[in-house]
């Protein structure tokens, strides 16, 4: 299995910084891992790179409106980049949740309305967490279903095996190629250049999903959210 530094030495070898079989010295090393783990940062704020959309249940605890959701959290787990979608279920049912945009949140009035489950939702980053507020605050204890987007995890060590899906190294190698190489004064061929590119994107191309039509009303041609009833108009 491939290494996250297989990747690194792997990178160096395309910009001529390291030999076929030379080893690069610790410094090189562990600068080339922190590179590495800056870019899969950077690369966690494209929803187009980003692939991990897992589907994960947590539970609502009757009269609480506000849950964090982070490593020890009320949601424990990771943060993610984005909610994507939450659903309610009960009864065996997955009820949708609408989600609220900041202004759409701010035209709440009332806040503390309470009723037996949420019909919307407003996330916000908190710092390492992200804060979901459900409204109305649900007064029962439902399950609740979150789909979102997760960034790339950072590598702590070089013998970290990188587990990624189909195309992700070759990507991961020939971009992590263009970062390091100002750090060694070098310029990159334009084959590793145009490698670089392509690689990444085919990702892109590969994780873009269709837009769905949606019927427009046929008065104004838009919807919006009614927080008097928590239905979508």
């Amino acid at each position: 299995m491939a290494t996250a530094g297989d990747l690194v030495k792997g990178a160096m070898r395309l910009i001529g910084a390291i030999a076929s079989g030379e080893t690069p010295t610790s410094a090189e090393m562990s600068d080339g891992l922190s590179v590495l783990n800056e870019m899969i940062k950077s690369w966690s704020n494209d929803n187009l790179v980003v692939y991990q959309r897992p589907r994960e249940v947590f539970s609502l605890v009757g009269g609480q409106q506000n849950y964090l959701m982070g490593s020890g959290q009320d949601f424990d787990s990771s943060r993610p980049t984005e909610i994507t979608g939450i659903g309610v279920l009960r009864n065996g049912q997955e009820i949708p949740v609408h989600l609220l945009t900041a202004d759409q949140w701010e035209k709440v009035t009332l806040k503390d309305l309470n009723q037996s489950f949420p019909t919307a939702a407003y996330c916000e980053v908190e710092g390492e967490n992200l804060s979901i507020y459900f409204w109305p605050i649900p007064t029962d204890s439902d399950s609740v279903i979150v789909y979102s987007r997760k960034p790339f995890a950072s590598f702590a060590a070089q013998s970290d095996v990188v587990l990624l899906a189909d195309g992700y190294f070759r990507a991961l190698r020939y971009n992590l190629a263009l970062e390091l190489a100002p750090e060694f004064g070098i310029e990159p061929s334009q084959l590793v250049y145009g490698i670089a590119k392509d690689s990444l994107a085919k990702i892109k191309r590969q994780n873009l999903k269709p837009p769905i039509l949606a019927k427009e009303d046929p008065i104004n041609g838009n919807s919006y959210f009614d927080w008097r009833t928590g239905e979508v108009k």
